[in-house]
C-alpha cells in the first residue's frame, strides 16, 4: 500500500506492525477495516509480512496478516471465526494459544487468497495445524 491508501482506512495506521507496508495488500487492509468495525472490538496487528512463516506463506506477499483481539478471550474465537466468514477472507485460522503480554487471548490468521472455497484450521502448539470441524471446535474450546 502506498501512503495515500491509509487515507481510506478508518481503523489502522500506517505504522502498526505490516512488516513492509509496501507489500500489504489494500484489499486485505479494507476487508480488515470492515472486519473491525463490525465486531466493534479493538485489533492488534501481531504479524503482515515480517516473521517467520513457511517459504510459500502468504504473508510474505502482503496478501495475510495475523491479529489479536486485546479486549476479547481465547474462548471467543470460534464467534470470531464465525463472523469472519462473513467477509471476503478466504483463509482462516484461529489460535488459541496466543498471548499478548502475558494473557491467554488468542488471535487469528487472516488471508485473501485466490480461492473460491474458504479454507479454515485451528492453530495448535507445536505447529500442529488441525482442520475446523465441530470436533476440533469441541476439543480445544
Amino acid at each position: 500500500m502506498e501512503s495515500k491508501d491509509w487515507e481510506q482506512i478508518r481503523n489502522f495506521k500506517e505504522h502498526e506492525r505490516w512488516g513492509d507496508k509496501s507489500l500489504i495488500r489494500i484489499e486485505l487492509i479494507k476487508e480488515l477495516d470492515d472486519f473491525r468495525d463490525y465486531i466493534n472490538s479493538p485489533v492488534f496487528i501481531s504479524c503482515g509480512t515480517q516473521g517467520q512463516h513457511s517459504p510459500n506463506s502468504l504473508h510474505y506477499t502482503g496478501m495475510a496478516v495475523d491479529v489479536m483481539f486485546p479486549k476479547l478471550k481465547a474462548k471467543d474465537l470460534p464467534d470470531l471465526l464465525l463472523t469472519a466468514m462473513r467477509f471476503n477472507f478466504s483463509g482462516i485460522g484461529i489460535y488459541p494459544h496466543w498471548t499478548l503480554k502475558g494473557d491467554a487471548i488468542g488471535g487469528m490468521h487472516l488471508d485473501i487468497r485466490r480461492s473460491l472455497i474458504k479454507s479454515l484450521w485451528i492453530g495448535l502448539a507445536n505447529n500442529r495445524y488441525l482442520a475446523l470441524s465441530f470436533k476440533s471446535l469441541n476439543d480445544h474450546f
